[in-house]
């Protein structure tokens, strides 16, 4: 149910937030830290996506994660010791930073718990989701952007009270890469309706020259839509993917595809990270002389 008894939309507080990646494109660091943990000048790259999520509203933060759960409870919960010493040492402003990290929303932690597939974390979390929307959010993923993605997702939602899904526009060339929308009609100048998803169609197969990256509002319906697939694939013995699950809710209900305005980095690279690192620089009033010198 996406509406409430009044008629008005219900609202988005919940965000899932997978950290199980391995990261291999990032080796060596990654063996010991996972990728969306590693930094971007003085917060990890998780932190990023959880405070856009918060800035549209959510107030819980799903982390679905596996061997890497310590690591990302470490940095999300308080270390009362830490303040401690920080405060008896006169670093008032230091110890407020750590605490606010950890008073940003509340934090829930689920185990990744298998079969594989980029699916599974809703399934994961399903138990704290209810009937409510929810965000969507590969925490090595980021959007640099004046109105956070999140929110741009959420407008749509609010506007047109649908699940929605992330696009940027690419080079046809480029489409070996993503999740390729097929577009059925425009809703205004950004926003569109889909038929589905077609994963990875390269350029002769493309249905459109946008990308599926990043980010996803959806509702619960999606649910027992990929627990039919989990049914279904653990006899096939295959990995269960949310374009497939996408594809089957576009069946059921409408989806949209709303173009982000933002530059998008995909953290989980070599490229992609350092780009992040540069453009987020640029943006902090402290190092954008010494980031420009620099390059």
């Amino acid at each position: 149910m996406i509406n409430t008894p009044d008629g008005s939309r219900k609202k988005v507080t919940k965000a899932i937030i997978p950290i199980a990646g391995m990261g291999t494109r990032l080796y060596p660091q990654t063996k010991s830290t996972p990728k969306e943990m590693l930094p971007i000048i003085n917060k990890p790259v998780a932190q990023y996506v959880v405070e856009e999520a918060i800035a549209a509203g959510v107030t819980e933060i799903i982390f679905v994660v596996g061997e890497y759960e310590k690591i990302v409870r470490d940095y999300f919960e308080r270390n009362l010791l830490l303040e401690e010493k920080l405060l008896k040492s006169g670093r008032q402003d230091m110890a407020n930073k750590l605490t606010s990290v950890s008073n940003l929303a509340k934090f829930t932690y689920v185990k990744d718990a298998g079969p594989y597939g980029n699916a599974l974390p809703i399934l994961n979390a399903a138990e704290h989701l209810g009937d409510d929307p929810f965000l969507l959010f590969w925490a090595d993923d980021i959007f640099v952007s004046e109105v956070p993605r999140a929110q741009q997702l959420v407008d749509k939602y609010n506007q047109y009270g649908l699940p929605v899904i992330s696009l940027i526009p690419v080079d046809l060339d480029q489409t070996h890469k993503y999740g390729v929308p097929s577009i059925a009609k425009a809703m205004d100048s950004t926003t569109f309706l889909l038929d589905g998803l077609v994963e990875k169609p390269g350029r002769d197969r493309a249905p459109s020259s946008y990308a599926s990256v990043g980010g996803y509002l959806l509702t619960p319906d999606i649910i027992p839509i990929i627990e039919d697939l989990v049914e279904y694939h653990s006899v096939s013995g295959g990995e269960i993917y949310l374009a497939e699950a996408i594809n089957k809710l576009s069946k059921q209900t409408d989806v949209l595809g709303t173009i982000i305005d933002g530059r998008w980095h995909d953290t989980g690279n070599k490229e992609g990270y350092f780009k992040a690192v540069v453009d987020i620089g640029m943006r902090d009033p402290e190092l954008i002389d010494i980031v420009r010198n620099t390059l």
